[in-house]
């Protein structure tokens, strides 16, 4: 969009230890031949690259009478990341949000098996594993009522279910698909979109070497193991419950399809 000046004197920006922020300032004008930065696109200027336009605020700045308009002031705000505009969240499909933490489990009968290196004795107490598990975030954006309905559906499918294969730097079988948090929003034009946040659990088997009760390294379906802690004759180990013909835990699916 043509017709649009650009001040020099409002333009400014600011470098934290959290990334940069910083404004640009047009008015409306006869003549004018700049173009109103496109919010989620335009960056702040060459030397700033990922400072993307986040926000425009407009207001009548004067009157032209030779045309009988009140002309506009455009001020778009610009940020490296991601921000709140009277509480929107600003979609970003590159985005991923991370809280990586750990998982405790307790050995109750540790007697079995388990014996104090330097003592000599046998283990008579509790005893804990831990192993590394976190949270992943992703988001979606959805902008119609038909695509809404199906995703949704699909959702409800998938929640409960772990990867069938590798999925974002994950191995097959690690990844449990929480579900979606999130609702309707509207653009910068006033149309309505939905945005949701898609929440996975990560959990990697380490403790114990990362092996199963047979000793085998486990390489995948992390989420299928369980430890078993009557592992006749051992210190106990991790087992995979199985009901049936290869029933197990939980179900895999394409973890992609939902991206």
């Amino acid at each position: 969009m043509s017709g649009y000046r650009e001040l020099r004197e409002g333009y400014f920006w600011e470098k934290t230890a959290t990334g940069v922020t910083g404004q640009r300032v047009y008015i409306e004008h006869p003549d004018g031949t700049d173009d109103l930065p496109e919010i989620g696109t335009t960056e702040l200027s060459g030397d700033f690259s990922n400072c993307l336009c986040r926000k425009l605020r407009g207001g009548k700045y004067w009157y032209d009478r030779t045309h009988g308009l009140d002309r506009e002031k455009i001020t778009a705000s610009f940020a490296t990341v991601e921000v709140n505009v009277a509480g929107t969240r600003i979609f970003d499909e590159d985005s991923r949000r991370y809280d990586l933490g750990g998982e405790i489990l307790s050995i109750p009968n540790a007697s079995k098996g388990w014996t104090w290196a330097l003592q000599g004795t046998a283990v008579n107490q509790p005893l804990s594993l831990s192993n590394v598990m976190g949270t992943l975030t992703i988001q979606k954006k959805i902008t119609s009522d038909a695509t809404k309905a199906t995703y949704i559906a699909l959702c409800e499918e998938r929640a409960g279910t772990i990867n069938a294969a590798e999925f974002e730097d994950h191995r097959a079988g690690s990844v449990l698909f929480n579900g979606i948090a999130g609702g309707t929003q509207y653009d910068e034009e006033g149309d309505k979109y939905w945005l949701f946040d898609l929440t996975f659990t990560f959990r990697i088997i380490r403790a114990m070497g990362g092996t199963d009760y047979a000793n085998n390294p486990i390489t995948e379906n992390d989420w299928l193991y369980v430890w078993n802690k009557d592992v006749s004759g051992s210190q106990g180990g991790w087992d995979k419950p199985q009901l049936g013909n290869n029933e197990y835990l939980y179900d895999t699916s394409n973890f992609n399809e939902l991206l």
